[in-house]
């Protein structure tokens, strides 16, 4: 994995230091406190974890501390009376069951009905699998085969606990580098280009030179001789794209791949990135549920000369992504993993075999780290489905770049006759125009 964290890395070791969104005195002064300090007032679990009726409690926890989002995460387990019962009985007595239907009880459990239907055997697995702690239980074991199933049960936990630990300290590292490279890539958006100079470079010589997110320092910029007015959305547009653009230039993936590869890969990804930017940024920064441009103004108010039928519609489907954020109440690690997938997209076309290899090997990083990080968020059962609805706003963002780019081709093809042009933006046309 270190040929995806040596460029990110080489940004992160030259930065100021405590760039990072987690504040190590915030860390250390959490971790003094016991689990349920941690808790939200009056938090209350609803389902038992394990048979799925009503909870009364959190019972036999295992206690790990989580460091996600900047905060502790305790993870608990609810559960019902009849299922603590179940469990801390168990182990005191040492007892062993066998599932007659081949361990598959709750592979067609939907229901709450299906689930407390399951057998003894599959029952017991299930509470160790939500995290039942054996070693939190205060009754004094009564047999040898009930001190047996302790320390096996403790052996396994304990396993398992190490391969946790070290997803948790993966999963921490991919998100502070992700947190700062967001940071600076909101920066290069916001800021766009300098007053008096306009970016006239091609796509292949932008990717000549490595990561460069403060606009003052981009080298080979056009001054503007002419007094042309600005096209304030074509602006944002511009850096929104440049911004994806030199975010790109950290994936690992650069050093292996040719010039001629970059390009083509490049100019599929940036408008995906653009897309979820914006969207990123009017509903987590701006709290709108209207996209929105850096400055504040309602994105494709003007659409320059789109004939004034398709205006509605085309606000409609820029909109999709955002809309798709705000349904799945998307927040900002899973907005930043989720972009880090879709952008290193295996399936463009033109890509060599090779090339698809190297690209899927760097996407399957980062979706291990969304899964991960669903799975703490929302538990071993519920993880997996919530990664499955992010995964799935994939086709939406897709959608919305190809209409975006055949809004460009018939504007473009209609620019004579209507006598409208936008001013020369070479990155915007080659992306635009893939």
């Amino acid at each position: 994995m270190s040929f995806l964290m040596l460029p990110l890395y080489h940004i992160i070791e030259n930065s100021e230091q405590g760039s990072s969104s987690v504040s190590e005195s915030s860390i250390n002064s959490d971790n003094l406190k016991k689990p349920y300090q941690l808790l939200a007032k009056n938090q209350f679990p609803k389902k038992c974890a394990v048979c799925r009726g009503s909870a009364i409690g959190y019972h036999y926890s295992v206690s790990r501390l989580i460091q996600v989002k900047s905060k502790n995460t305790v993870f608990q387990v609810p559960s019902c009376n009849g299922c603590k019962t179940f469990f801390r009985r168990t182990i005191v007595n040492g007892k062993r069951f066998i599932c007659m239907n081949s361990k598959n009880c709750l592979e067609s459990a939907e229901t709450e009905e299906d689930t407390k239907q399951m057998c003894k055997a599959c029952r017991f697995k299930r509470c160790i699998e939500v995290g039942m702690d054996p070693t939190a239980i205060r009754a004094a074991v009564k047999t040898e085969e009930g001190r047996y199933l302790l320390d096996e049960i403790s052996r396994r936990q304990r396993s398992r606990s190490s391969v946790v630990k070290s997803n948790e300290d993966f999963l921490s590292k991919i998100i502070k580098q992700l947190t700062y490279l967001e940071k600076k890539s909101d920066e290069l958006h916001f800021t766009a280009i300098p007053l008096g100079y306009e970016d006239l470079r091609t796509l292949s010589e932008i990717l000549q030179f490595g990561p460069e997110f403060d606009s003052y320092k981009i080298q080979n910029l056009t001054p503007i001789i002419d007094k042309k007015p600005q096209v304030i959305c074509m602006t944002y547009m511009h850096s929104a794209l440049l911004a994806a653009v030199e975010s790109s230039k950290t994936f690992g993936l650069y050093s292996k791949v040719s010039h001629e590869t970059k390009m083509i890969f490049v100019k599929h990804v940036a408008l995906i990135g653009s897309i979820m930017m914006s969207a990123s940024f009017s509903m987590h920064q701006k709290k709108s549920d209207e996209l929105l441009y850096p400055d504040g103004s309602v994105y494709g108010k003007t659409v320059g000369c789109m004939p004034s039928d398709w205006v509605a519609e085309y606000k409609r489907q820029l909109q999709k992504t955002l809309r798709a954020f705000l349904r799945n109440n998307v927040d900002r690690v899973e907005y930043m993993l989720l972009k880090a997938i879709l952008m290193r997209n295996a399936a463009v076309a033109g890509l060599s075999s090779k090339d698809r290899e190297i690209i899927e090997e760097e996407r399957n990083v980062y979706g291990k780290a969304l899964l991960e990080y669903n799975i703490l968020q929302y538990g071993i059962l519920n993880g997996p489905a919530r990664f499955g609805a992010l995964i799935a706003i994939n086709p939406i963002i897709e959608a919305q770049s190809k209409i975006q780019k055949d809004v460009y081709v018939m504007i473009k093809a209609s620019s004579d006759k209507r006598n409208c042009s936008h001013p020369p933006q070479y990155l915007f046309d080659e992306v635009m125009d893939s």
